[in-house]
């Protein structure tokens, strides 16, 4: 009998500590795709072949990421959706798999896009790298949702620490796009090479977990109520980037969060009572901050907003982008241009608007594709309602931050730079397709 015990005993042990292998593991694969995709093609492309606009080096590095999750996937064993398939078809193929399929269309029309293009001859170009980060997404749902949404949440949550740092010492990987003096212009600044509508995006992520956080989820420990203190500090940072895209964004995602939280009854008094010494707390800071060093982000948001836009309109030459690409597809409007032709036919970078880019290059039929992606995903998160609080909290959260981006991306950016579209849109999960598959038949 003791030695029954004993076996029992080892086998449990045995069994916790091959869980915490796995999800050691899971995340640090998690957190190799996210720092991959951070980091992002452009650069990974400079490093390996110096030049930016060959996807290879990417893709390969993805493509080997991949088939290492795909493997570790069969080795665990991990449910590839077997009995729910099965027993679910339609309900997956309506519900679950709808996204997918989209996103699979959309990016295999866009990459097969480059076979009429003027501008393109290779298949491995960004949209085969976008099939790429979307297989990545796939694998991580499919191993451990959870692991990857709390990486995920971590990542960023760090790096806008990081980031926090270097822009309050000004110290650290810190450029400066020197404003004007004579006229009032503020600095604009770049952390780690990355500008000023590339690194807010870090932060509102980080933003968005922690505020999903404290509605959703609750904070319990030390260290979850100290990121409420740093939350507004964060917000500072935001302001300080001068990104009007930001602000809107910032902005729907929060407003997404507080009306689904109230409509879900997770918001309560009680709940906003229990956070509110640290969340002034961080207030405090983050005016103290502003303080000593001569009220920067109070500036930013009043040139940026009141005069850059109420004044001057525009400032930034938007305006010229989004017509050179309104211009490409009224020439070509079923099919689009192909793969690369904006840059090339207009001779700027993007249009910065992520609807007007697949119209230039894709025509109806790539924006069509596109509508669909997003239409299916806001059908699933809204058929989620009824699951689990842990499965919609979770895809509150996702479909937030995609939001977020979206809205982002209609103002900076290219197809690439919505890259976290294609690894968060798959994590988005249904909720009663296990529960439904195992259910036992009445007689």
């Amino acid at each position: 009998m003791q030695r029954l015990k004993r076996f029992e005993h080892f086998k449990r042990i045995t069994s916790c500590s091959e869980r915490v292998a796995f999800r050691s593991f899971v995340g640090f694969l998690s957190i190799l795709e996210i720092l991959l995709i951070l980091v992002g093609p452009h650069r990974l492309n400079i490093q390996f072949s110096g030049d930016s606009e060959d996807f290879t080096s990417s893709i390969v590095l993805h493509l080997i990421l991949n088939l290492t999750l795909f493997q570790f996937l069969q080795m665990k064993n991990a449910p590839l959706g077997k009995v729910n398939f099965i027993k679910n078809i339609k309900y997956k193929l309506l519900i679950d798999a709808l996204p997918l399929v989209f996103m699979f269309a959309f990016l295999i029309y866009m990459l097969a896009s480059y076979m009429w293009s003027d501008f393109s001859d290779s298949p491995l170009n960004q949209y085969f790298y976008l099939i790429q980060i979307l297989c990545s997404g796939i694998l991580l749902r499919e191993i451990s949702r959870a692991v990857a949404i709390t990486t995920f949440s971590v990542f960023f949550i760090v790096i806008s620490f990081i980031a926090y740092i270097s822009l309050a010492t000004k110290m650290f990987g810190i450029q400066v796009f020197p404003g004007d003096e004579l006229n009032g212009l503020p600095d604009r600044y770049l952390v780690y090479s990355s500008g000023p509508n590339v690194w807010p995006r870090w932060i509102m992520f980080a933003l968005m977990v922690i505020l999903w956080k404290s509605l959703f989820m609750g904070m319990r420990r030390k260290y979850e109520l100290a990121l409420l203190i740093l939350a507004p500090s964060l917000v500072w940072l935001l302001v300080l980037s001068g990104s009007r895209g930001i602000y809107l964004a910032f902005t729907v995602s929060c407003a997404i969060l507080l009306i689904v939280a109230k409509q879900a009854r997770y918001l309560n008094s009680l709940m906003i009572k229990n956070f509110r010494f640290q969340f002034l707390l961080g207030i405090l800071l983050a005016v103290l901050l502003e303080v000593q060093l001569s009220f920067p982000a109070t500036k930013m948001f009043i040139f940026r907003v009141f005069d850059l836009t109420l004044n001057q309109k525009s400032g930034s030459g938007r305006r010229d982008f989004l017509s050179s690409g309104l211009e490409i597809y009224s020439n070509n409007k079923i099919f689009g241009a192909g793969e690369g032709s904006y840059s090339q036919i207009s001779g700027l970078d993007y249009p910065h608007n992520i609807f007007v880019e697949i119209l230039a290059e894709g025509g109806i039929v790539g924006f069509v594709l596109l509508v669909l992606i997003l239409l299916s995903i806001t059908r699933l998160y809204l058929h989620s309602r009824e699951s689990s609080k842990w499965n919609f909290s979770a895809n509150t959260l996702v479909f937030t931050l995609i939001v977020g981006l979206l809205v982002l991306q209609q103002f900076s950016g290219s197809i690439v730079d919505a890259r976290f579209l294609f690894l968060l849109a798959p994590l988005l999960k249904k909720g009663e397709l296990v529960a439904l598959a195992h259910t036992p038949k009445k007689n």
